[in-house]
């Protein structure tokens, strides 16, 4: 896979507000600095900061080799000089580029501007794990810190990731909720009019919809 971007890149530089005592709030309200290092787990999308693109309100692209998106309070942050910092232009997409542990290169895309469903806006950035000329599946993730208390130990502070799922129909401008676990049974619900047709394309190639890649497939057979 190679990697290309726009040129208009060249004349954006991301610009940011440094954040040398960050505070992101726990799932009761509490204070946390990412400084703290007793928390388990990861609040990012990638374990390690990398390569990605943003792209502005204004049309315009940026890169940076150290980009990350905390999905405790969903902002964009960057490295420079030993320090972090959140993007403070205006963004409308913006896409995250690593490699897995086979070398293989992974990309996240995210992009908001979808309608409002429940509590989301149009602010709301979602991952687009499939993009079709009818469908848009979208999931949207929030990371908490729980705290638990083994029996005869120290409390336990550790991150923990819930995901929703969303269907975008392209033509009716309209969201549809699939739910916070991919089944045959939420997705059927949330595309009824293809329902014998996802069970028929299930069968044909052996898919299993809790795998996102299979899922995606699928959608991109509906398409």
């Amino acid at each position: 896979m190679s990697i290309a971007f726009n040129p208009l890149f060249a004349q954006l530089t991301i610009t940011g507000n440094a954040v040398p005592s960050v505070q992101f709030k726990d799932a009761n309200g509490r204070i946390l600095s990412t400084g703290e290092n007793n928390i388990k787990g990861n609040q990012y999308v990638f374990d390690k900061f990398g390569l990605g693109k943003v792209i502005m309100s204004n049309g315009l692209e940026a890169i940076d080799s150290n980009l990350n998106f905390s999905l405790l309070d969903h902002r964009l942050y960057f490295l420079k000089d030993n320090s972090l910092y959140y993007v403070n232009q205006s963004y409308t997409s913006f896409s995250l580029i690593q490699k897995d542990a086979d070398n293989a290169i992974m990309e996240k895309q995210f992009n908001k501007g979808y309608p409002a469903i429940d509590q989301f806006t149009p602010s709301t950035f979602y991952e687009v794990l499939a993009k079709g000329n009818n469908f848009h599946f979208l999931k949207y993730s929030k990371a908490f810190v729980k705290e638990s208390t083994p029996y005869g130990s120290a409390p336990i502070k550790e991150y923990t990731i819930d995901h929703t799922f969303f269907l975008y129909d392209v033509a009716m401008k309209q969201m549809s909720l699939i739910g916070s676990s991919l089944s045959v049974k939420n997705l059927k619900k949330a595309l009824p009019n293809y329902a014998t047709t996802i069970d028929q394309y299930l069968d044909q190639f052996h898919l299993n919809i809790k795998k996102e890649a299979d899922l995606r497939m699928l959608l991109e057979k509906l398409q």
